[in-house]
């Protein structure tokens, strides 16, 4: 992964090594899915080996590096308006949405594992939707 200058087109920082997918962040990252800028500087980072979301910031600390509940494919990973909780888009089949605390490993939303009578969800990859109205 790598963090470049908008203003010059410089490599600022490069996370992580072509052929080496461990998890090991920040030298080495295990397939990584997704990077999301937080408001402060800090990244989210989402890897598909293990379904590990760290958080890292500019200057290469990780401040905490987690596997959210029950995900086994993560990617989009977003704070949450207060900054405390993490959602993440989970791609492997049905597909789910989780907010969780990284502090604690404990979700404390997510979308239905199985299509209710009124709502299913949908995942698809870089996308998370809205709740459609079942079908027949």
């Amino acid at each position: 992964m790598l963090i470049i200058d908008p203003k010059t087109n410089a490599v600022v920082t490069q996370w992580g090594q072509p052929g080496q997918c461990k998890h090991k962040p920040p030298q080495q990252l295990a397939w990584p899915n997704s990077a999301t800028p937080m408001a402060n500087g800090d990244i989210l980072v989402s890897e598909i080996t293990d379904a590990w979301i760290s958080r890292i910031t500019r200057e290469r600390r990780v401040l905490w590096s987690v596997r959210p509940p029950n995900i086994r494919y993560p990617s989009d990973a977003f704070p949450t308006v207060d900054g405390k909780r993490v959602i993440v888009a989970d791609f492997s089949k049905p597909g789910r949405v989780v907010i969780f605390d990284p502090a604690t490993g404990k979700p404390t939303w997510n979308t239905p594992s199985k299509r209710t009578a009124t709502r299913r969800w949908t995942i698809r990859p870089s996308r998370a939707s809205c709740p459609t109205p079942a079908t027949s």
